[in-house]
């Protein structure tokens, strides 16, 4: 297998192997009962994993991914007398984007389509505090995953937009994921993945 990727990544022909890294702002675009719940701050994390573009012609192809990526939800909210309240949600995905790529001779790119990922940890935190800073309860537990309705659901998917540029064996690129996917089990509750990410990735054999 690995003999199978060098060749691939020195092939022109049949297209380039790299390494990607990236730095992600995250949240949740999330409603309860129709009503937008507000107080999302972003959450930073990070994506590490392998690319492979595969060429049709000289400006367009595929631009395909294997990542670990993190997603999730950092927010603030008020409520009572002044009470406060901050939640963490951190979700590890293997996420698996297919992206229709056209890149100009300058090294210019653009690319766009769906993607496909399933989480496999999660951990939630909440803490509330007085309006003195005083801590009055707090959770820190994993997140579970099934078809409960205290569960999330394991499955996302969505659309991803990126734009970037290409010089050499590297690439810088600025990309936006929607997701599409419910993650919640409760009847009122809509809860889905957003994420602007900046990445880097090293390609092999050019």
């Amino acid at each position: 297998m690995f003999v199978l990727l060098v060749f691939l990544g020195t092939t022109e022909t049949f297209g380039q192997f790299g390494l990607q890294v990236g730095v992600n702002r995250v949240g949740f675009n999330d409603s309860a009962s129709g009503v937008k719940i507000k107080g999302e701050k972003g959450l930073i994390t990070f994506q590490v994993g392998v690319v492979y573009d595969m060429p049709f012609t000289d400006n367009l192809g595929l631009n395909l991914g294997a990542l670990y990526y993190g997603k999730g939800s950092k927010k603030h909210s008020t409520f009572g007398a002044n009470q406060t309240l901050d939640s963490k949600f951190s979700l590890g995905y293997v996420h698996v984007p297919v992206n229709f790529m056209y890149k100009t001779d300058m090294g210019l790119y653009f690319k766009g389509g769906p993607y496909i990922a399933y989480a496999f940890q999660g951990q939630e935190k909440h803490t509330e505090k007085t309006s003195k800073g005083e801590v009055t309860q707090e959770v820190d537990q994993k997140i579970l995953f099934g078809s409960k309705e205290y569960e999330t659901k394991a499955m996302d998917y969505g659309i991803g937009l990126g734009v970037g540029m290409k010089f050499g064996n590297i690439a810088v690129g600025l990309g936006y994921d929607l997701g599409l996917a419910n993650l919640s089990n409760y009847n009122n509750l809509i809860m889905k993945n957003n994420a602007i990410n900046l990445t880097a990735a090293y390609y092999f054999g050019e």
